[in-house]
């Protein structure tokens, strides 16, 4: 009996050291788990989730992979009213009020395997023309021993001759870009660009880019189109035939590589290149690609301007017809459409040859955006047509096209408001065409003059993560008419124009998380 009384007093201390150490390791794992739900965002050998900057962002401890999610939605209330246009091809009351969600993106930024290595996705299940489809999918290399002399992109990415297209959507002050930056941007391209800045006597002072990317036309000649509408014998005003397009003057000789292209030759891919170069001055170090100026009173007393050029050359394959009113521009009489040789190849080169040039300042809430454009387009025959003495009043044998765009406004910090005004102009060159029927027109052009006013006020609750934006936009448009109303055919000395014209507003949420 004594023996097992001795047994159990000897096991009553090890079972009680057994108790201690399970209710010991039962509160380390309790601190352990609040520890961790403590330390939750902070970087850390595994993989950590954090939000900053309104986003979503992971990395890892050591910063050579990491993941930047964001999302953003516009909707819109837009309201068109064309005001004017005279003849019988006038076409007012196309009039609307249109509650929309006309854009929706998902972008994926980051590293990967070192700092260096950086990538950009861009997915849109609503794009710009309405579609799914992909923007800038890019890999950049950025070693970080180079200190910015040099970078190299490789990829689909805006092109950068446009100062106004290069600025992303979401830090626009206007819902719409400018008439004159539709008519002469380079949209998206597909290649190389190698870029690169300079810190002087400040950041950044001076920065350039150079890029070879594909060379593809917009598929379309002219950047709108309509008809002559013929009256008693005579013309009688012009019917638009595609609306939204000569609004908002789509097409054109501009670059625009967005699409996804099969690896086999068609008139889109056909070997030539697009040459770009763009170099920009800062004055006073680096202004950031906005284009308006946020900063508080405190910074913005730090004022900042700067100017860029830019150049860009590429050739393609164009059709001799396809002016506004539908006519040929560069076919020997009688053919209706251009011969091909045994490759497909179109028997039209032409030479396109766009210059930029434009300034930005910001300073004290305010800041002022302007841009010059030109555009030289030469024809030269190939093909079935080369050897052809193509001269002709109604043989064009190049055109140049010029625009510019006026911004100005201000930062009302006190209400976190944004109030701007533009202006822009488009003039499109004019030349004598000839009509399928064969009669000659002396007044086309690939385009229709274009004026543009407006302004807007935009009310940034939480910066351009969430805003909402008012805009309003009159727009004058001089449409080809080549014919002059004192002749009993659809030609003549003199070029009578049709004017229309239209105003728009647009209310637009947008937000970003």
């Amino acid at each position: 009996m004594r023996f097992f009384v001795a047994l159990l007093l000897l096991a009553a201390p090890l079972c009680a050291q057994s108790e201690v150490d399970r209710l010991r390791a039962e509160i380390a794992r309790v601190r352990s788990d609040i520890a961790t739900l403590r330390n939750a965002g902070e970087e850390s050998p595994a993989l950590a989730t954090r939000l900053g900057e309104d986003v979503f962002s992971w990395t890892t401890g050591d910063g050579k992979f990491a993941l930047r999610l964001e999302m953003m939605v516009q909707a819109t209330l837009t309201g068109h009213d064309v005001r004017a246009q005279g003849g019988d091809g006038g076409d007012n009351g196309r009039d609307f009020l249109n509650f929309r969600v006309p854009y929706t993106r998902i972008q994926f930024t980051g590293n990967i395997f070192e700092k260096d290595f950086l990538y950009k996705v861009e997915i849109t299940p609503i794009g710009e023309d309405g579609r799914f489809g992909f923007e800038e999918v890019f890999f950049r290399y950025q070693p970080l021993w180079a200190a910015g002399l040099f970078t190299v992109t490789i990829g689909q990415r805006r092109s950068p001759f446009s100062y106004e297209e290069s600025v992303d959507r979401t830090r626009r002050v206007f819902t719409r870009k400018s008439v004159a930056n539709s008519a002469f941007n380079h949209g998206f391209a597909k290649g190389i660009d190698i870029s690169g800045a300079a810190d002087l006597w400040a950041a950044r002072v001076l920065q350039w880019n150079v890029s070879v990317s594909n060379g593809v036309v917009t598929g379309k000649n002219a950047q709108g189109s309509g008809a002559l509408v013929p009256a008693g014998g005579r013309a009688d005003g012009v019917r638009l035939t595609e609306t939204e397009d000569t609004e908002n003057l789509n097409g054109g000789f501009r670059n625009d590589d967005r699409r996804v292209a099969d690896d086999r030759f068609d008139q889109f891919v056909d070997a030539d290149l697009m040459i770009l170069a763009r170099f920009e001055f800062h004055g006073m170090g680096e202004v950031p690609l906005a284009v308006a100026d946020m900063r508080d009173r405190e910074e913005n007393s730090d004022w900042k301007f700067m100017v860029g050029v830019a150049v860009s050359y590429f050739n393609a394959r164009v059709e001799g017809r396809g002016t506004f009113l539908g006519n040929s521009f560069r076919l020997p009489q009688g053919l209706a459409t251009a011969p091909t040789s045994g490759s497909g190849r179109l028997p039209l080169r032409a030479e396109i040859l766009s210059l930029t040039a434009d300034g930005h300042f910001r300073g004290f809430g305010f800041f002022v955006n302007w841009a010059l454009f030109y555009r030289h387009v030469e024809f030269h025959n190939h093909g079935p047509l080369e050897g052809r003495n193509l001269i002709s009043p109604y043989i064009v044998a190049a055109t140049q096209d010029t625009g510019f765009t006026v911004e100005f406004g201000y930062y009302l910090e006190v209400i976190r408001t944004v109030i701007a005004t533009r202006a822009s102009a488009v003039n499109f060159d004019e030349f004598g065409s000839r009509s399928l029927g064969g009669q000659d027109v002396d007044g086309d052009a690939f385009g229709p003059d274009t004026y543009e006013y407006g302004g807007s006020l935009s009310w940034c609750i939480h910066g351009d993560h969430l805003k909402l934006v008012l805009d309003y936009r009159y727009v004058i448009q001089q449409l080809p008419h080549g014919a002059d109303k004192g002749k009993a055919a659809l030609s003549g000395t003199e070029r009578v124009s049709d004017y229309r014209n239209f105003q728009e507003f647009r209310l637009m949420l947008q937000w970003i998380f």
